[in-house]
């Protein structure tokens, strides 16, 4: 990763986009105050974009898992921890 200034990036942009292309690089470019702006390779741009596809997928999945959680708590479909202990202690532990 490198970091410039918008100053030093119009300056010297073909070396800046041949080093992204080139190397699979990444460019931070500076524009004053709290503002920047990043430039990458299409495809680590597109590798982002599927990892943040497949990291939304697996939010949806994990959070409809708890949601079938939290029903089977209130429709009285779980048992405490402490039986499933017993029940287990029984059965593997002899």
């Amino acid at each position: 990763m490198i970091t410039t200034t918008l100053t030093d990036f119009r300056k010297e942009m073909k070396y800046y986009l041949d080093r992204i292309t080139d190397e699979m690089g990444t460019i931070i470019t500076n524009r004053g105050k709290d503002k920047g702006v990043v430039l990458l390779s299409s495809d680590d741009y597109n590798e982002y974009l599927r990892l943040k596809e497949e990291s939304t997928k697996l939010s949806a999945a994990e959070l409809a898992s708890i949601n079938r959680g939290l029903a089977d708590v209130e429709a009285g479909r779980t048992v405490p921890h402490d039986e499933v202990m017993k029940i287990f202690d029984k059965y593997v532990r002899t």
